[in-house]
């Protein structure tokens, strides 16, 4: 499988939209844009596919909660 095909399969299952490249904006720096964007995207489709989880998202929920300490957690 050609890394064009890898892309593509892996941006419809994170639902990337197309990027606009910013006028005279560098080749890598659009990359690094798009990538930290799909990075970010992933992470949070993985967190919310942990706290659906009814064991494991207890943790997270818990956290939230208003008797917890944010700074020791």
């Amino acid at each position: 499988m050609s890394i064009h095909h890898q892309a593509a399969k892996y941006g419809r299952e994170c639902s990337l939209q197309e990027a606009e490249a910013v006028e005279n904006e560098p080749a890598t720096s659009y990359a690094r844009r798009v990538n930290l964007k799909a990075k970010h995207l992933a992470l949070e489709q993985l967190k919310s596919k942990w706290e659906e989880k009814p064991l494991h998202g207890q943790y997270p929920k818990r956290t939230k909660e208003k008797d917890v300490n944010q700074d020791q957690t």
